[in-house]
């Protein structure tokens, strides 16, 4: 048997023809569009252990009641090592803007019958996407804005670091959705000042912040499983329990762990290849940032607010 990744690429890297070789145990094929710039990368490697690549469909009533769906996630790993390799080296010496992880086909490619009666399901494709729906600006919104300026301006650079950290965690560039998330909390309740231990003392002086923590992860956080149990390994890491306090001690952390990077560490550093492992905690933060920014929206209804304007 056979085991295929194919993602898409976004480059301006003219290769001409498509090109294709093997290299040991793998083909490597890189396809062209009719300009000849590059438009995907495929890695094709034998797999020595077919038992571990399998798929199957259960029915029920007549309908597709579930696909399961496995693979050996050593082989996919090494794959993966691979395009990381390639898009490295080829963005490196040219044009080559991104290899499309989020929306990579795998593929089985059985060499005899045996193998084509284990699988039910040859390929699939993967495509990681947030929503993205659209919203509506009423009138009123739009007077609302306009009339406001003077009123709200002072917030405009927050807001801006909110939209960049948005943007960036729908592309699924949590590591810089972080960081622009981070800096409006580190804004509004850092005191002004840029040392960390200093900071997280201002930080951990406001109740503001502690009630919004408390707010994020029991409304964000621990409704859902996966950002629930990312956040517990975070925790556990540094040896902090799911407190305030201890949130903001590994906010003020993970901001140094994704500001620095060295080889040498064992904790997971932000890095091209390790977005995903950076999800949760831009979640948790934009939770945060969010909900900060509306608290300090009633303060300048009320009147109570010492926010600067800045953004001119």
């Amino acid at each position: 048997m056979k085991y295929s990744i194919e993602c898409r690429a976004d480059s301006k890297l003219l290769i001409g023809n498509s090109l294709s070789m093997v290299e040991g145990t793998r083909e490597y094929i890189f396809a062209s569009d009719k300009d000849g710039f590059l438009t995907s990368v495929k890695i094709i490697t034998k797999v020595e252990d077919p038992e571990k690549f399998y798929s199957k469909i259960e029915d029920g009533n007549g309908k597709v009641k579930s696909i399961t769906i496995e693979s050996d996630p050593n082989i996919v790993d090494d794959l993966e090592t691979d395009f990381r390799y390639i898009e490295s080296s080829l963005a490196f010496i040219g044009n080559l803007k991104k290899i499309h992880w989020e929306d990579a086909k795998h593929e089985w490619i059985p060499e005899t019958g045996e193998e084509k009666a284990k699988l039910k399901v040859f390929a699939y494709s993967l495509s990681r996407k947030h929503p993205d729906s659209p919203t509506r600006l009423t009138k009123d919104n739009f007077v609302e804005i306009v009339k406001n300026k003077s009123k709200f301006d002072c917030l405009t650079t927050l807001k801006a670091f909110y939209r960049e950290g948005k943007n960036s965690f729908d592309q699924s560039q949590y590591v810089i959705a972080f960081y622009n998330l981070y800096f409006i909390v580190e804004d509004m309740f850092g005191g002004g000042k840029t040392k960390n231990k200093q900071i997280e003392e201002n930080f951990q002086s406001s109740k503001e912040l502690k009630e919004t923590i408390k707010w994020a992860m029991d409304t964000q956080i621990k409704t859902s499983a996966e950002h629930s149990k990312n956040i517990s390994k975070y925790l556990s890491e540094l040896h902090l329990q799911d407190t305030p306090e201890d949130i903001i001690a590994l906010l003020v952390r993970m901001r140094g762990r994704v500001h620095h990077y060295t080889s040498k560490s064992s904790l997971k550093q932000a890095t091209p290849f390790s977005q995903e492992d950076f999800e949760s905690i831009a979640f948790l933060t934009m939770a945060i940032a969010l909900l900060s920014i509306l608290k300090e929206i009633a303060k300048i209804n009320r009147g109570q607010t010492h926010i600067k304007n800045d953004s001119s």
